[in-house]
């Protein structure tokens, strides 16, 4: 596998452990339309982290809906940037949800069919 990919499951999995406690597996049993609206949510939270456009080293240009910032403190850059890849496994991890999810229903209807 590449260490990319690696490197991002581990962050999805770090999350979804964050949140065992509360949540555990719900998502495997909750409505489906919950899921599409959670992705529809996180999605946004995903737009709302801004649109990044980097000069660097000089700075980093977020581009919001009504608003374009240029970032030059590297702590402020930073704290952005990490708030963005938290949103990204936020929305990976329901993309994942979504996914299993599909292919449990796949295997439900192929063994009803098998009947």
């Amino acid at each position: 596998m590449r260490e990319e990919l690696k490197e991002f499951a581990n962050e999805m999995e770090k999350l979804l452990k964050k949140h065992d406690d509360i949540k555990g597996d719900s998502w495997k049993t909750c409505s489906f339309r919950y899921l599409q609206d959670k992705l529809d949510e996180e999605y946004d939270e995903v737009l709302r982290t801004g649109k990044i456009r980097l000069i660097l080293p000089a700075y980093i240009t977020f581009k919001f809906t009504d608003k374009e910032m240029k970032v030059k403190d590297s702590d402020e850059i930073e704290y952005l940037l990490n708030r963005k890849k938290k949103e990204l496994i936020d929305l990976a991890n329901i993309c994942m949800m979504m996914y299993k999810r599909c292919n449990m229903m796949i295997e439900k209807n192929n063994k009803k069919e098998a009947e």
